[in-house]
Formats: structure tokens, sequence, C-alpha cells
């Protein structure tokens, strides 16, 4: 089994186990969440969410710590990097060029985690990203 170092669809940010499974029902084939998918929100540095998928024990053992937020980010940025690469090797099914990735991949690998923001208020929320981008400044 190989281990894996990049953010997929399913997977735990953390561990990086598959959270969804497969089963038939009523003679049909369906894709369902494990009782341990669970997920995190975090405040990104332009004022986006971004929602991140984790399992239970991992998540109940986060510390949202700065360096713990920077190995998530990376995980997320080598996730986005790999699908973009798969949008590109799709013969140009997609519209996505080499050019058009690193476009993109430019833009978004600046992005970092400013802080996690799953028990927030929306309202705290955006007073406090106003006053993180007026320290940047």
């Amino acid at each position: 089994m190989t281990t894996i170092n990049y953010d997929v669809y399913g997977h735990c940010i953390k561990c990086h186990t598959n959270l969804i499974f497969s089963e038939v029902i009523d003679g049909k084939y369906v894709e369902r969440w494990s009782p341990l998918k669970n997920e995190t929100k975090y405040l990104l540095d332009d004022g986006s969410q971004m929602r991140v998928c984790l399992c239970t024990p991992c998540k109940n053992n986060m510390t949202f710590s700065d360096e713990e937020n920077k190995e998530i980010m990376k995980c997320v940025i080598r996730g986005w990097d790999r699908e973009t690469d798969m949008l590109v090797k799709d013969n140009g099914k997609s519209g996505w060029t080499k050019e058009h990735k690193k476009k993109h991949m430019d833009f978004y690998k600046k992005k970092y985690i400013a802080m996690n923001s799953e028990k927030i208020d929306k309202k705290v929320l955006k007073k406090v990203f106003k006053n993180k981008k007026e320290k940047v400044k």
C-alpha cells in the first residue's frame, strides 16, 4: 500500500485514511461516508474559507498550531497540484494547458491558513480578517 502525502477527496488530510466505502444496497452500488468522517474549516489569508476532511481520531488530536496548519496547507496545495496535473493530461478535453496550470498554481500556492474558523461566529471572522489584513500592510 502506498502512503500519500497530498489531499485527496474523501481521505483524511492528516493520516490519509480513505473515509469513503462502497456497498451494495437493494442491488445498487452505493458510495457512503465512513462514520469516522469529520471535517474542519479554516480561514485563509484572503478571507475565503476552506473545509478539509478529517477522520474523527485525527480531529480530536488536532492542536491547530501554526506548524500543523502549515503542514495541512502544504498537503492541500500538493492535492491541488495533482488535480491540475490530471486536468492537463486529459488531452485538452477540460481546456487546461500547462500554461493555465502554472498560472493557476502560482496564484493558489501563495494562500495560507490564517486560522481555524470552525467555532467562530461569522461577524467575528470578518473583524479578525480585517485586522490581519491591516497588520500585513
